[in-house]
């Protein structure tokens, strides 16, 4: 039986969910920590940090006693730094390849929304080879205005391409993710192997969740898929959160 998913169109996250970005976010990090006198960011980066929300957040989280003129100019050195570098520490992530080439292949339409700007989201999907799978990628300064948030993002495709909510579906590694897909009556698939905090994704209940993209498969597209050696191989069960 070929591959057929129940999901028209699958909305992605990005970081920790199509993509491994921490080495090259870690390195321009660092480097934007540095030279704004900030020290420790080694030990900082090993506590209570996680890639994937905007990054104001993310220092936020991991250096609370900056200033906002402090946290806009780290924000500022990281840019330089990220929109420069040549990713070489930036990979698919294991399995995404199989999964977005059965998905688009049994006629899915696959979008992204990211918390990354626009510019180095697309870098980031041309590096990997993911960008000729995608359809549309929104980022937060995609859209007149403010910046956006992942709801809003998620809304603005769906309104864009006409989306059928019941045959939509986003998938993404944190708990934002899910909550973004609640705010717009959408199913989600949870990636707990991601950079997101797994309780806190439970937490947030998602209509799946799966550890790899082979369990993302087996929940998007059920049944026999061709696996990337064009062999049938049948997907385990989902599991659906309660």
């Amino acid at each position: 039986m070929d591959c057929v998913p129940w999901a028209k169109n699958v909305i992605f996250d990005l970081d920790g969910t199509l993509v491994d970005s921490a080495g090259d976010v870690v390195d321009c990090l660092a480097r934007a920590c540095a030279a704004n006198g900030i020290s420790g960011v080694e030990e900082r980066m090993a506590g209570k940090f996680t890639i994937g929300p905007p990054l104001p957040d993310m220092l936020r989280a991991m250096a609370p006693e900056l200033t906002e003129a402090q946290r806009a100019a780290v924000v500022a050195a990281f840019r330089r730094c990220y929109d420069s570098c040549d990713l070489a520490k930036t990979t698919a992530r294991e399995g995404v390849r199989d999964l977005l080439h059965a998905l688009h292949d049994a006629g899915a339409i696959l979008f992204v929304a990211t918390n990354k700007p626009h510019l180095p989201a697309r870098r980031v999907l041309t590096k990997t080879g993911i960008l000729p799978l995608i359809t549309d990628c929104i980022a937060p300064d995609a859209m007149p205005g403010a910046r956006a948030s992942k709801s809003e993002m998620i809304s603005h495709l769906i309104d864009k391409w006409g989306m059928r909510k019941g045959s939509t579906c986003v998938v993404g590694d944190a708990a934002t993710d899910v909550q973004a897909a609640h705010d717009n009556g959408l199913a989600s698939v949870a990636v707990l192997s991601g950079y997101g905090d797994a309780e806190e994704i439970r937490r947030s209940r998602p209509t799946f969740t799966a550890e790899s993209m082979r369990d993302v498969q087996a929940v998007l597209c059920p049944g026999k898929c061709a696996n990337s050696h064009g062999a049938a191989e049948t997907s385990s069960a989902p599991v659906v959160e309660s």
